[in-house]
């Protein structure tokens, strides 16, 4: 056997590798979807709601997919105090634990929080005092 030979067999089967991926990836996003708009307070003080379900990331030698990320947003304490980045499900028991105390909380008290941070944090830009 040559190695172009064994060059066409490992993409051959690597073909048949990124269509079972594909295929996997599909069955678990569709299950996925029913953490979408779970909220959350992190050691009882950062909130968090999921915003979608986990991203497939395309890079230049293929695709790079964490089921365990999820798209969210964050209410910190921070100067501006909001926060796009990832949550990890592990939150809700699917994958590794985590150092942080997860309380899961409804959507209306997330947004209730949302709507006073995002009350003072317009007030701060607009430079008025009246909250």
């Amino acid at each position: 056997m040559t190695i172009e030979e064994l060059d066409q067999q490992s993409s051959a089967l690597k073909q048949q590798r990124d269509e079972l991926e594909k295929k996997e990836r599909a069955l678990f996003l569709k299950s996925a979807q029913k953490n979408v708009g779970r909220c959350f307070i992190i050691n009882d003080v950062t909130y968090v709601k999921v915003l979608n379900v986990p991203q497939v990331e395309w890079t230049m030698i293929g695709s790079y997919f964490n089921q365990y990320q999820y798209p969210a947003i964050y209410i910190t304490q921070d100067e501006v105090p909001f926060e796009f980045k990832t949550f990890f499900s592990g939150a809700w028991g699917e994958g590794h634990a985590s150092f942080n105390h997860y309380k899961e909380i409804t959507q209306e008290e997330f947004n209730a929080k949302f709507d006073e941070v995002i009350k003072a944090f317009s007030n701060k830009i607009k430079g008025e005092n009246n909250e």
